[in-house]
């Protein structure tokens, strides 16, 4: 790659099959990352008209690229942060700016951000109550926040995390929750994939966000827009607790 000039989310991702923390490990996965991002800007179509002096954070970008699309979309400036970089912020596209941040100890002035993304980081912080502070103090009076994580009652998960995921990994990750089920150590903080129910959320959510709006059906009902009359029944008789994969909220005030 160029290393002259900012590269764009394509050639970035190409880099992905690198040791360390990857966003995309094939193009499928980077065109997954692409719907994902697509789904979630129109979830937020009705809450989140930037201005163009507007800035967003996005917070646990890994290796940059869903940044980089989320800069991209909105054509204004977007800082991701990531605990397992190894470095300032660098541009790694004509928005975004990515570097090492800590997502309880963000190093940016009060009321910064207009909108902070968090898509599937929370569970791998060893202090959520405080992410979700710092995230709040981070965002403007009028900001929102946008967060998903896995949902801890699921049933079936990590469909369509990795587009690229073979069966059998799919199939490996499944059976490692149900062990660690089983062993009662299906916990975030015990190593596990958990996430949180939407109770567990609301629980440390609330003492930081006056308002806390669930969107998981929204964007089931976008995701698969082919079955909906299922997504349909599944949210009608309260089987989407079980069956839906994650959570996702918008929190403000």
């Amino acid at each position: 790659m160029d290393t002259s000039r900012v590269p764009s989310a394509d050639e970035y991702a190409e880099q992905a099959d690198r040791p360390g923390i990857s966003d995309c490990r094939t193009a499928t996965d980077l065109q997954g990352l692409r719907t994902k991002v697509d789904l979630i800007v129109g979830i937020l179509a009705d809450v989140f008209r930037p201005e163009r002096n507007a800035k967003i954070l996005v917070a646990g970008c890994g290796e940059g690229v869903e940044a980089n699309l989320v800069g991209n979309h909105f054509h204004i400036e977007t800082i991701g942060i990531d605990s397992r970089l190894h470095h300032g912020l660098e541009p790694i596209g004509p928005y975004a700016l990515v570097g090492r941040g800590d997502l309880t100890d963000l190093h940016f002035a009060d009321a910064s951000f207009d909108l902070v993304y968090c898509y599937h980081v929370l569970e791998h912080v060893d202090d959520p109550g405080k992410a979700l502070a710092e995230m709040k103090r981070v965002m403007k009076r009028t900001g929102i926040l946008f967060i998903g994580f896995p949902n801890k009652n699921r049933v079936v998960g990590y469909i369509g995390q990795h587009e690229g995921a073979t069966f059998r990994e799919v199939v490996g990750w499944n059976l490692n929750d149900y062990r660690k089920r089983v062993r009662g150590r299906f916990e975030n903080a015990l190593g596990a994939h958990a996430g949180f129910t939407e109770r567990e959320f609301l629980q440390i959510a609330r003492p930081h966000y006056s308002s806390i709006r669930p969107v998981r059906n929204d964007y089931m009902m976008r995701r698969y827009a082919s079955v909906r009359p299922i997504i349909r029944v599944l949210i009608g008789t309260g089987l989407a607790e079980l069956a839906f994969p994650s959570n996702y909220f918008i929190c403000a005030g």
